[in-house]
């Protein structure tokens, strides 16, 4: 791998921890104002679980 993809790996990483972040913040407001059965919660849910199965992937490649 090159300086220049490893440079972009690590940009795309440094973007999806922000977008983790956010989305437990997401799922956290949302359980507690909502219940874990409301459909939102479990939509929030997806796509934290999304978002790490990307970082994850990112991460292998290292």
């Amino acid at each position: 791998m090159t300086i220049k993809q490893q440079h972009h790996q690590q940009l795309q990483m440094a973007k999806l921890e922000t977008k983790i972040t956010d989305a437990r913040k997401n799922l956290h407001s949302l359980w507690e104002s909502k219940g874990y059965t409301d459909d939102e919660v479990l939509d929030a849910s997806i796509k934290l679980d999304q978002l790490l199965n990307q970082y994850q992937r990112l991460f292998s490649k290292k």
